[in-house]
């Protein structure tokens, strides 16, 4: 006969209280369609202080454990949820606290838990990181003589299995400042170096660029077609690097560079003026984002992973 597992009923629990006196839980079963071990664990379960069964109380008795386990999980070890909560006041996402935790601390969270954790806690829930707004292109774009596209780029550098080959970007100002900052990621550690720059000019931007890579180890650079990296030949020879460019109107071509750019712009959002914004504050937000872990390093952080790889090619 086929058994159902369903939770039992008001009427099933009357028969299992008025069989129960006079015959066997096999028999009870039967008569119910239920496993002689679904009816031994509802008595025991359910039945009062003084052992008797009762099917009123042990119907409210079961309507109690259901509401209960309808709870949403919380995090009820208090040192388990310090830790989770210091992670979230560094903005790392749920899924960066799971790794994390259990890459260093050896501790098993779920990232749902995290999340039901914090929803209905407004202060928690703005430290989670929000949807960034869509880029917009420019219509029209000087160009840039003389490039090598990202076409002609080594093919090793997909393969992300070295460190040196670096993407670079700028991240601008409202448009009534020519402030702006320069980013570069490198594309295997994700460790990002930034730099506020006066002005978009190539000038401004070459000269804050070696002073950013001395001493970093360099194999490629690949850039975006704004102007500000039209002198390119001149920052090549300066760095003895070569410099390619990925196509316009194809940021995931940088794609590294890019999300570093949008994890930026949650600290600096569009309309920042950096001009306003101190080469402190900016090294404050880049040293946060260095130390963040990262899904796709296992969890490290990038400046774990570049200072791994930098000790191991010296």
């Amino acid at each position: 006969m086929e058994r159902t597992y369903t939770h039992l009923n008001t009427n099933e629990r009357e028969i299992i209280e008025t069989m129960r006196g006079n015959s066997t839980l096999a028999e009870i079963g039967e008569v119910l369609n239920r496993s002689p071990s679904t009816i031994c664990r509802e008595i025991h379960r359910n039945q009062g202080k003084a052992g008797v069964y009762r099917h009123k109380p042990a119907s409210r008795r079961a309507e109690e454990r259901l509401k209960i386990a309808r709870k949403p999980i919380k995090l009820r070890n208090d040192q388990l949820r310090g830790l989770v909560e210091e992670c979230l006041q560094k903005e790392w996402s749920p899924e960066q606290i799971e790794g994390s935790l259990a890459l260093r601390e050896k501790l098993k969270i779920s990232k749902s838990t995290i999340y039901k954790h914090i929803r209905g806690n407004k202060e928690l829930e703005k430290l989670l990181r929000g949807s960034t707004a869509k880029r917009k292109r420019d219509k029209k774009r000087e160009r840039i003589h003389g490039r090598v596209m990202i076409s002609q780029r080594p093919e090793i550098v997909k393969g992300r299995s070295r460190q040196g080959d670096w993407e670079g970007d700028t991240v601008r100002s409202t448009m009534s400042s020519t402030a702006c900052v320069a980013t570069y990621v490198d594309v295997t550690t994700r460790f990002l170096l930034a730099s506020k720059l006066p002005a978009y000019r190539a000038k401004d931007l070459n000269k804050a660029t070696v002073k950013m890579f001395k001493g970093i180890n360099l194999q490629t650079i690949t850039v975006d077609n704004g102007m500000e990296f039209g002198g390119f030949k001149d920052l090549e020879k300066m760095l003895k690097t070569p410099i390619y460019f990925s196509h316009p109107g194809c940021p995931w071509e940088r794609g590294s560079n890019e999300n570093c750019n949008g994890l930026l712009r949650r600290y600096f959002p569009k309309g920042t003026d950096f001009a306003d914004v101190s080469e402190e504050e900016l090294e404050e937000i880049v040293d946060k984002l260095n130390d963040r872990p990262r899904k796709v390093l296992g969890y490290r952080t990038p400046r774990e992973v570049h200072l791994e790889m930098t000790r191991l090619a010296a």
